[in-house]
């Protein structure tokens, strides 16, 4: 009797993926993503850096994508998602590297809060509310 394990990745959410990303938006960040300009919205509720095929069709030169090693899911249902490539990015004098999947359809850019967006500085873990509401708690 042979035993068959197979490991189960749990899906990636994606809570935004059905918007577009408005680039006045406080939340949004150009980066040059392999040396291509992309406009992303950072995403503290994303489990990935995501583009959408048509962003990602943009791209020069053409870059090679590896199979996913997860799925998606939106509140929408599951999304459909084209495969993987290693991006890289400089920002504040810094460079970094992070997987990017694509993902088919229209949708908006996402920088994820793991670890990108946190490591770049454009979001910050904040552990206490108590010194913004002072002794009064979160109401």
């Amino acid at each position: 009797m042979r035993e068959i394990t197979e490991e189960v990745k749990q899906p990636y959410f994606l809570g935004e993926i059905g918007k577009e990303t408005n680039s006045q938006d406080d939340w949004t960040v150009n980066l040059e993503i392999c040396d291509n300009p992309i406009t992303f919205k950072t995403d503290t509720g994303a489990d990935a850096t995501v583009v959408d095929l048509g962003t990602f069709r943009k791209m020069k030169p053409r870059i090679k994508l590896e199979p996913p090693n997860t799925h998606f899911i939106s509140p929408g249902g599951h999304l459909s998602c084209m495969g993987m490539f290693q991006a890289t990015t400089k920002s504040k004098e810094k460079q970094y590297s992070f997987k990017v999947y694509v993902i088919k359809g229209r949708a908006n850019c996402l920088l994820s809060r793991r670890p990108k967006a946190v490591d770049m500085g454009l979001v910050k873990r904040v552990d206490e509310a108590s010194s913004v509401f002072g002794s009064s708690g979160v109401l």
